[in-house]
């Protein structure tokens, strides 16, 4: 089970990084995460290890404006030295003029301490 201080960190860094992907901003967005996370994205390649600026810059400029990514669904397990967070997200804005809509399952996990 989770603590409450667990739980409001926790939507805290999920409010960082919906506020980042609105702002569009690749320095608030790999700030989040470890040098060395293990990623998986929508778009190739599909995995990875590490977490690259230059590569978030390259993508935040394929929108055209703000991106919203609403985090709904979470789940959260926390033990004294990690946390898992899962949740459903919708990811909304436009490339190249077009509508973008689409939701996607996230997991994070979270070293604490």
């Amino acid at each position: 089970m989770s603590t409450n201080q667990d739980a409001t960190e926790i939507h805290d860094i999920l409010h960082s990084l919906q506020q980042a992907h609105a702002r569009r901003d690749a320095d608030a967005i790999v700030s989040l995460y470890e040098n060395n996370a293990v990623i998986y994205d929508l778009a190739p390649p599909l995995g990875r290890k590490g977490i690259s600026k230059e590569t978030v810059q390259v993508w935040l400029d394929t929108w055209d404006g703000a991106i919203t990514l609403d985090i709904e669904s979470i789940s959260l397990t926390s033990t004294p030295t990690i946390a898992f967070v899962s949740s459903l997200n919708r990811m909304r804005g436009s490339t190249s003029g077009k509508t973008q809509d689409l939701w996607f399952r996230a997991t994070l996990c979270l070293r604490k301490g």
